[in-house]
C-alpha cells in the first residue's frame, strides 16, 4: 500500500541559517533633559543684581585705585589736589592737631628772642653800658654768645617737643590716606612710636652731619632718605629698613620726588614767617601731600579724598 508524498517542507524565514534565536536591539530611550528653572525676578520687574567681586575692595579711578610706579609713574598733581580737598573736608581736626605744634614754635620764637634781648640789650658800640661809663668790648662779647647758647639749647629743646607733636599730624595723613577719618586722639597713641623716633633722630643727624661736612651732602640725605621716618611711622619700620627702603623709591621716581621736596621746601619757608601761625595749615597740607605721594611711591591704594 503506498501513501501519498509529502508536500515539500518550506524553508523557515524567522531563523537565521544556523537555526539559533536572532539578538533583539532594544528600543533607544530618548535623553533625560532636565528642566530648565526660570530666573527669580524680584517684584517690579528688576534684574537682580550681580554676585560682588572676590578681592580687595576697589576704590574710583583717579582717588582712590593702586597708583604708582607700576602704573605709568607719580602724580605730583594728583596728590596735590588731593591733599587740597581732604584738607577742605577735615579742616577743624587737622588745625587742632597742628595747633599744638604751632604753639610750640610760637614758644620758641618769643621766648628765644626775649632771652636774647635781655642779654644784649645794654650792648652799645662795642662795649656794655654799665651806668657808670662804658665796659670792654669782651663783656658784650660774652653776652652775646651767652645769648646765642641759651637760644640754641631752647631751639634744640622745643624743636624735639615741635618733632613728637607733629607726629599726630603725620598720623593722622597716613591712615587717611586709607580712608580711616583723622582724630585728635592720633596725636596720643603710641603706635610705632619707638621706631619712629629712633628713625628720626637718627635722620636728622646724618642731615647735621651732612651739614657740617658739607652743605650739598646735607641736601642729598635730606633728599635720598626723606620718606624713612614715613616707613617707621607708618609700617614699623626699623632704622635700616626705613633708610633702604627710602632710598630705592627715590632713587626710582627722581623727577617726581624732587618735585615733592621743592614743594615741601617752600611751605616750609612760609610756615616759618609771621611766628609760625601758618604752620596751621601748611603742616597739614604737607603731611596729607607727602603721605599721597608716599603710598604711591610704594604702589599703594589711596582712599578717595
Amino acid at each position: 500500500m503506498s501513501f501519498p508524498p509529502l508536500p515539500p517542507e518550506e524553508p523557515n524565514v524567522n531563523l537565521p541559517g544556523n537555526g539559533s534565536v536572532p539578538e533583539l536591539t532594544p528600543p533607544a530611550v530618548p535623553p533625560v533633559v532636565p528642566p530648565v528653572v526660570p530666573p527669580v525676578v524680584p517684584p517690579g520687574g528688576a534684574t537682580p543684581p550681580p554676585a560682588p567681586p572676590s578681592g580687595p575692595p576697589v576704590y574710583p579711578a583717579g582717588a582712590g585705585e593702586p597708583v604708582g610706579p607700576a602704573n605709568n609713574g607719580v602724580s605730583v598733581g594728583n596728590a596735590f589736589s588731593w591733599a587740597m580737598t581732604v584738607l577742605q573736608k577735615n579742616l577743624a581736626t587737622f588745625i587742632s592737631l597742628a595747633a599744638v605744634v604751632m604753639a610750640i614754635y610760637l614758644i620758641q620764637h618769643l621766648v628765644g628772642n626775649n632771652i636774647g634781648n635781655q642779654l644784649t640789650q645794654n650792648c652799645g658800640n662795642g662795649g656794655v653800658n654799665t651806668g657808670g661809663g662804658i665796659a670792654l668790648g669782651p663783656a658784650c662779647n660774652a653776652g652775646v654768645f651767652a645769648g646765642l647758647g641759651i637760644k640754641w639749647l631752647l631751639s634744640l629743646v622745643l624743636g624735639v617737643l615741635g618733632a613728637l607733636a607733629s607726629i599726630g599730624v603725620y598720623r593722622a595723613a597716613l591712615r587717611r590716606t586709607e580712608g580711616v577719618e583723622p582724630s585728635f586722639a592720633m596725636l596720643t597713641t603710641g603706635e610705632n612710636l619707638g621706631p619712629y623716633i629712633i628713625t628720626a633722630l637718627l635722620y636728622g643727624l646724618a642731615v647735621t652731619l651732612g651739614l657740617i661736612a658739607c652743605c650739598i651732602g646735607s641736601l642729598v640725605v635730606m633728599f635720598l632718605f626723606q620718606f624713612a621716618p614715613l616707613y617707621s611711622l607708618d609700617k614699623g619700620a626699623g632704622v635700616g629698613e626705613a633708610f633702604s627702603r627710602s632710598f630705592n623709591v627715590v632713587k626710582s621716581n627722581i623727577g617726581a620726588v624732587l618735585i615733592t621736596a621743592l614743594i615741601n621746601f617752600i611751605l616750609a619757608i612760609i610756615a616759618n614767617t609771621l611766628w609760625g601761625i601758618p604752620t596751621l595749615l601748611t603742616l597739614p597740607f604737607t603731611a596729607l601731600f607727602t603721605a599721597h605721594i608716599y603710598r604711591q611711591l610704594n604702589s599703594e591704594a589711596i582712599a578717595p579724598a
